[in-house]
């Protein structure tokens, strides 16, 4: 069971080596909770993340979070990573004006160099150099509420990743956040830090250089290979 583990299983990656550890099986029982450090999944550094290898072309990756934000900016998701220029991301952020959370989904853009970041209601679209940080954005975004856990989806197929979520609550039902092409995760370009496959990941960052205030806990984190997903009542050790 959960509550006896000290250490994860193998499986589970980090980027790169960390300084020190960011993850903590006992601080919630029966959740993995990340503490977010100021390094994000698109820096040449260590971030408060853990990955695990895609295993095959067609599933569900499936995830809950629980993340309540103090600072504007602080974010914590899920991702599909093959390299911190090739990545998608979705998850909860920090409104900046310090009023609640949305949801997000953002992706690095193999044409143009840039981030590019979706709100739920998709009237929104901001384009941002990559080596600058992700804008807070407010403008038409999906109010998720001060507090609450949110469960992730996102469905794998050979050519697609289609990203969902709900709110934790009975009989809630899932809000399609967008589909994106796995030409997303093909760098063209010669760079450094290509990671050796493709990834499902969990993380939490700080904003502006600044660790995150509260740490973010996921209660379950899982791939079903060719499935429609199902929702343990702890994380896929």
């Amino acid at each position: 069971m959960f509550l006896t583990i000290e250490t994860l299983s193998l499986g589970w990656y980090h980027v790169r080596t960390p300084i020190k550890q960011a993850w903590n099986l006992r601080y919630r029982p029966g959740s993995l909770t990340l503490f977010g450090n100021p390094y994000t999944i698109d820096q040449q550094e260590c971030p408060a993340a853990l990955f695990r290898k895609q295993t095959e072309f067609s599933g569900t990756w499936s995830t809950e979070i629980d993340f309540a934000p103090t600072y504007p900016g602080e974010e914590a998701g899920t991702t599909v990573y093959w390299s911190r220029f090739a990545f998608m991301a979705a998850g909860i952020r920090r409104s900046d004006t310090g009023d609640g959370r949305y949801t997000f989904l953002r992706w690095y853009d193999p044409d143009t160099g840039k981030h590019r970041v979706r709100l739920q209601d998709y009237t929104k679209l901001v384009l941002r150099v990559a080596k600058q940080p992700v804008p807070c954005l407010q403008e038409s975004r999906q109010d998720l509420g001060a507090s609450g856990p949110v469960q992730f989806k996102i469905e794998a197929r050979p050519q697609t990743y289609t990203f969902f979520y709900r709110c934790a609550t009975k009989d809630a039902k899932w809000i399609e956040l967008g589909q994106l092409s796995t030409r997303i995760l093909v760098d063209q370009k010669s760079r450094e830090s290509v990671y050796a496959g493709t990834h499902f990941g969990l993380y939490a960052q700080g904003h502006e250089d600044t660790s995150c205030s509260r740490p973010a806990s996921f209660r379950f984190a899982c791939f079903n290979p060719n499935g429609p997903g199902e929702y343990p009542s702890a994380i896929d050790m």
